[in-house]
């Protein structure tokens, strides 16, 4: 006669209980990590703001950047990556109109490929050993590139958002330097990194090192 049908479990593939077991391996890794990580940026965050030494350095800091907006003793350059660097304590210690000018004095530089230099000098204290440009706008100024950094244009562009963020004051965005708006001229900035310093293949910023 007929055998009566099996109705015992179907079996599973083991290939389908591995898959299973790794998605929900990686799904716990998924939201434990970032609880971890979280937890530990907290217990630093704590621990920095608890150091007794940060308000002495923070003042040093603002003694330091009241001096000036040049790198320090040895340099007589105002340097665009060491002001985005330093802007907003800067901010706190120097006239607001100083710090406008310095990023206004680099859109005077740059070229019209949207190229911006690294810093600049007046006259009288420029060195022999680099090749500066010059500009009909700045004419009591020399500034210069080299090809080592390739952050001059980004440092350029963060450092006037968080000018405008800390000021309020939009009005930079539509001042106007040899025609063309501080805001077009960013985009331009950004668009010479693109265009001539970017490598597709690898999808990097190249520079010489």
């Amino acid at each position: 006669g007929l055998m009566p049908p099996s109705f015992s479990a179907p079996r599973v593939n083991w290939r389908t209980r591995f898959t299973t077991a790794v998605a929900t391996g990686l799904m716990m890794l998924v939201i434990t990590i970032p609880a971890r990580a979280a937890q530990r940026d907290r217990q630093l965050a704590s621990e920095i703001l608890a150091d007794p030494d940060l308000p002495l350095v923070l003042d040093k800091a603002r003694a330091l950047l009241k001096t000036g907006l040049t790198a320090g003793s040895g340099y007589g350059e105002v340097w665009i990556r060491d002001l985005n660097t330093f802007i907003e304590v800067s901010l706190e210690v120097n006239p607001v109109a100083d710090i406008r000018a310095a990023l206004l004095t680099f859109f005077k530089f740059q070229e019209a490929n949207g190229d911006v230099p690294d810093g600049y000098i007046p006259k009288e204290r420029g060195s022999v050993n680099y090749k500066y440009r010059r500009s009909a706008l700045a004419p009591g100024l020399l500034a210069h590139k080299n090809t080592v950094e390739t952050d001059q244009e980004s440092s350029l562009v963060l450092a006037v958002r968080k000018f405008v963020t800390m000021t309020g004051d939009r009005s930079l965005l539509t001042e106007e330097v040899d025609g063309k708006r501080v805001l077009e001229r960013l985009e331009l900035a950004l668009g010479y990194v693109l265009m001539e310093r970017f490598d597709r293949e690898r999808g990097l910023i190249w520079g010489a090192t």
